[in-house]
């Protein structure tokens, strides 16, 4: 079976699901060929067959033809683009001759579905986590969209939630399933943790969703009480200025650390010192919203207890034993209130959390299992079309 892997970029560094989902599928004989408008040249993430369709410029012919035609009234402007770069990834379908087409984000299959189509391919689109929601909301992209729930063979979803969202906007309910993001339970060498919850870990894109402000908040409140409390912020994005004045502002120079982006294998040891995971996700103004957090995953995995939030797709990844550590979202008092809980319990109920979460996360969260899941919807979806010709 070849498989052709359709996604904006391969493989950037706070981005690691794609490069685990098809380095997994083709340890399983489905030999993974990825197409890429970006390349990210990581030496920690090889993989042999990467091929380039870099976006057209401004200036390519084809783009200034439809640009013209969208001033016309004929077409999208911010769709300007696409046409020649489905026929650059059409070039290389026809060179990589897959059986199945994976698209990882809905708006990747929205401008590329068609090259598969018109190859006759089968198509799996897989959505994350803003691409199923503010993105279905854009104008630009909502009659493409609707071309995508009428015409990939399969969707996938990270979560029940977001499932039942697609089904919402017009996908087909036979056609979505719930397909996990997962991680190796090897690579995550589980610790439980003894004595005082001292150390906590912000893991994220610093963007509203993630709410990092949201966190130094909470935090901030808990320290006046708990003056030995230490923070440390891993990611970088559109806040980092934000975030940076708020740790001055609130007076945190000396119990924030604001670390930045790191490689995967050193925000992964930074998680494994830590006491506990702090993540309080909430929807943007702009309906952004969390698909399942990969760090909440991870957390599990590592034995790492995690207050969080009641938002999205996260009460899927935590236990129902667990939820009492999760706070309605947008609520900074409640998320303090959590905070304070999971400083105050005993070894004991540290320890149950724990386990529970990391029971939760090996049984629907693996990486082998989502992989599994996978290979026998490609095998459906090839199927299918057999039958259908």
């Amino acid at each position: 079976m070849r498989v052709a892997h359709l996604c904006r970029d391969f493989s950037p560094l706070s981005e690691t699901f794609i490069y685990d989902y098809v380095t997994a599928l083709d340890a399983r004989g489905a030999e993974g060929h990825v197409i890429t408008m970006n390349v990210h040249d990581r030496p920690d993430r090889p993989f042999p067959r990467v091929y380039h369709a870099p976006w057209p410029g401004q200036r390519h012919p084809s783009y200034l033809l439809h640009r013209g035609l969208a001033a016309a009234g004929v077409g999208h402007p911010r769709r300007a683009r696409w046409p020649e770069l489905r026929r650059r990834v059409t070039a290389l379908l026809r060179e990589v001759r897959p059986d199945v087409v994976h698209a990882h984000y809905g708006t990747t299959g929205a401008f590329l579905l068609p090259a598969a189509q018109r190859l006759g391919i089968p198509a799996v689109v897989s959505f994350h986590g803003r691409d199923a929601f503010s993105t279905t909301a854009t104008d630009h992209y909502r009659e493409p969209y609707q071309y995508v729930f009428e015409n990939a063979a399969a969707i996938t979803a990270v979560s029940h939630l977001m499932a039942d969202h697609l089904v919402c906007e017009g996908a087909y309910p036979s056609r979505v399933e719930v397909v996990r993001v997962g991680k190796r339970a090897d690579d995550y060498p589980f610790r439980l943790r003894k004595g005082s919850v001292r150390e906590w870990v912000f893991v994220g894109r610093l963007t509203t969703k993630k709410d990092p402000l949201g966190a130094l908040a909470a935090f901030a409140d808990v320290a006046r009480d708990h003056p030995d409390q230490r923070l440390r912020m891993i990611g970088d994005g559109p806040l980092s200025d934000d975030v940076a004045r708020a740790v001055r502002d609130l007076g945190l120079d000396e119990s924030v650390d604001i670390a930045g982006p790191l490689p995967h294998d050193e925000t992964r040891a930074a998680m494994d010192h830590a006491d506990a995971l702090l993540l309080p996700s909430k929807t943007a103004p702009s309906g952004d919203r969390e698909g399942v957090p990969t760090v909440l995953m991870e957390a599990a995995f590592l034995g790492l207890p995690a207050v969080s939030t009641t938002h999205s797709g996260i009460p899927e990844v935590v236990p129902e034993q667990n939820q009492w550590l999760l706070a309605p979202e947008g609520d900074l008092d409640a998320v303090a209130g959590r905070m304070r809980a999971l400083i105050n319990a005993p070894d004991e109920t540290r320890a149950t959390v724990a386990r529970a979460a990391r029971e939760k996360v090996e049984a629907e969260f693996d990486l082998d299992v989502a992989a599994d899941h996978l290979l026998r919807l490609y095998e459906a979806v090839i199927y299918g079309a057999k039958r259908g010709r």
